[in-house]
């Protein structure tokens, strides 16, 4: 008894999609996307986010910054300091992404997971436009907000 209701506190309704927010002043936006597919939808995996102290090519070693847990129709929004950034799914090392966010800009990774019956399954970091990513967090009555710096 106790048990069952324990796992009934921890569960939580997860927050939904509502809007896009506002640029804050020196600052850039980033929405990591993860909209719903069919491709290895049953697992969640590792969106990690490292920070780089100067320009990539000046900095072997870039601090952990975040890392996000995230599965089928979840997205993330953080507000970032301007700076290069890598980010990668832990789980496929092959996708990683280093990209340069200016402040006072709007960023939106679409994370795709590409699988088919002769070879092995293949994570995309995408860029997506501001629309495009619209779409995929307003499908299937709004995407989750799995963790945020943005609300």
């Amino acid at each position: 008894l106790f048990f069952s209701i324990g796992i009934f506190l921890n569960c939580k309704t997860p927050r939904k999609f509502q809007k896009i927010q506002p640029i804050v002043p020196e600052r850039a936006s980033l929405y990591i996307i993860r909209s719903l597919q069919n491709p290895l939808s049953l697992w969640s995996y590792n969106v990690e986010i490292f920070q780089y102290k100067n320009h990539y090519k000046n900095d072997p070693a870039p601090m952990l910054f975040k890392v996000i847990r995230m599965s089928n129709g979840d997205f993330g929004a953080f507000y970032l300091p301007e700076g290069f950034y890598k980010i990668r799914i832990k789980e496929f090392q092959d996708s990683e992404r280093i990209l340069h966010f200016k402040k006072n800009s709007e960023n939106f990774l679409h994370f795709y997971i590409f699988a088919s019956s002769y070879s092995k399954a293949e994570v995309f970091l995408k860029d997506i436009t501001k629309e495009s990513a619209l779409e995929y967090l307003l499908e299937d009555i709004h995407l989750n907000n799995v963790e945020s710096s943005v609300d």
